[in-house]
């Protein structure tokens, strides 16, 4: 069995979706001056590799904490986009439709997590169009998830395919990374930290591979 690491590392100049929301990772105790370390980690819900739940948007969605735990856990297959792709379109989706019904995770790979860090992974970056986006919806799987920073465009100001997903119960993971190193299939486990009404939250998404 090997075990992947999918997730970024959280840090105060990581990108984020808008400039107000940073973290702010701090330590307030260190070993020379008090014996122990300590850090305070002031993060939002949607920094970094997050989970976003259908409350992100939805009043009435299901928030983190109230789904089952077994959301989280799932066979994943990962559909790998041409370099280039603007939109991942239906077209594209119905090859894969075996292996979209047999799976509990999608996991679209588009390199684009090869820019974290670097200006361009704020935009250009593919998206779902919207009748892919109801396909998807309609299927039977848990969840989707990206190595982008959003499932809809950067410039958006409707969030059509987050809705669209979400109106269907769909949970949504962002931000992933080191999708070059894993087969098409796997176990795919995305823990997000509990609170109250979860809208989103950090995960450390990870990827089992037998």
């Amino acid at each position: 069995m090997k075990v992947f690491d999918l997730t970024h590392v959280t840090h105060n100049d990581m990108p984020v979706y808008a400039e107000p929301n940073r973290p702010d990772i701090k330590k307030i105790a260190i070993i020379e001056e008090n014996g122990y370390q300590e850090t305070l980690i002031s993060v939002f819900s949607h920094n970094g590799t997050h989970m976003d739940s259908p409350k992100h948007m939805y009043t009435k969605g299901e928030s983190l904490d109230t789904l089952d735990i077994e959301n989280f856990v799932g066979q994943a297959y990962v559909l790998e986009l041409e370099q280039g792709s603007k939109n991942i379109e239906l077209e594209y989706l119905k090859k894969y439709e075996d292996e979209i019904k047999s799976s509990e995770f999608i996991i679209f790979k588009s390199g684009w997590s090869k820019f974290w860090d670097k200006k361009q992974y704020y935009v250009g970056y593919p998206t779902l169009t919207e009748e892919a986006a109801h396909y998807i919806a309609d299927s039977n799987i848990k969840g989707i998830g990206i190595d982008m920073l959003s499932v809809d465009r950067y410039d958006t100001l409707s969030f059509e395919v987050h809705h669209i997903l979400f109106e269907k119960g769909k949970i949504i993971i962002e931000n992933l990374t080191n999708l070059e190193a894993v087969p098409e299939r796997f176990l795919f486990i995305a823990a997000p930290f509990k609170y109250n009404d979860a809208d989103g939250a950090p995960v450390r998404a990870i990827a089992i591979v037998e």
